[in-house]
């Protein structure tokens, strides 16, 4: 169940993303032919265990805990930054405290020492923000390393740029800012060679949504490779040829590119969304 819902995590910060970009904005896709997509996307069943297990999060769990205990999360001996360590500690208090996931509950009626959960309970309930802190102040780059090949990347720091730019994209979101044409303040890395299929060419635009869209496209791809993402979002934009995508950053015949052909096996397409 842990890797299960660290998993969970990824995906619905797709669902979010989804959801915000057509959200509020004339210029954007339309929200109400994203409903569907929206259900596809967080519904559990749709989402095979072992997908999950393969998850790379999950190995941050199951790397760390191997070498360092079930309570890493808690010794400030490893990781980097103190201040972004008691910062995580604090938010992950709250977390706790907020929650109403019996699991947690029950431990606490059974345990008061330490005053945390071990991390494959405790790690169900924060969030994507507080799990990517965790992971880029970790001081162990050879762990950090294993993770980031769970994700078929060649470098953890290409992880870390990927999950700091995934924060930056989450924080638009939980604001209801506009992402149509912004202009983001963390670029993507997208130049080294993945081991997964990936670009044929270089992003012209590198400051603009499309970057962000082929990393969690290669994440989910690294989750689970015969996912929907990639066919439901070119149904959505064919279904909206009035949104100038360009100004998102999208380049001409992005449609060919290794990343984006092709369709997900079994995939009934829903015309229209």
């Amino acid at each position: 169940m842990e890797y299960f819902a660290v998993s969970e995590k990824i995906l619905n910060f797709v669902a979010e993303f989804i959801h915000h970009l057509t959200e509020g904005n004339q210029r954007t896709l339309g929200q109400d032919a994203l409903r569907p997509l929206l259900f596809l996307i967080g519904h559990k069943k749709r989402i095979p265990a072992k997908a999950c297990h393969r998850n790379s999060l999950f190995k941050m769990i199951h790397h760390i805990s191997l070498k360092y205990g079930a309570f890493w999360f808690m010794d400030k001996n490893l990781f980097s930054n103190e201040a972004i360590f008691q910062k995580c500690q604090s938010h992950i208090q709250e977390e706790l405290k907020r929650t109403k996931e019996e699991f947690i509950l029950e431990h606490y009626k059974k345990y008061s020492d330490p005053d945390m959960p071990p991390v494959w309970k405790t790690l169900e309930v924060i969030t994507f923000g507080t799990l990517s802190k965790l992971y880029c102040n970790l001081k162990d780059n050879s762990i950090k390393k294993k993770i980031a090949k769970g994700f078929y990347l060649p470098q953890h720091i290409i992880l870390e740029n990927w999950i700091k730019c995934a924060v930056v994209l989450r924080n638009y979101l939980v604001h209801h800012a506009r992402l149509w044409n912004r202009n983001f303040p963390i670029i993507p890395q997208t130049s080294k060679p993945f081991r997964k299929k990936w670009l044929n060419h270089q992003i012209p635009v590198t400051n603009k949504l499309y970057p962000h869209l082929c990393c969690l496209q290669y994440f989910l791809n690294s989750i689970k490779e015969d996912n929907f993402f990639k066919e439901r979002l070119k149904v959505l934009i064919a279904n909206h040829p009035n949104v100038d995508i360009a100004a998102m950053g999208f380049p001409a015949d992005w449609e060919k590119e290794p990343l984006w052909e092709g369709r997900a096996n079994g995939l009934v397409l829903l015309s229209p969304l």
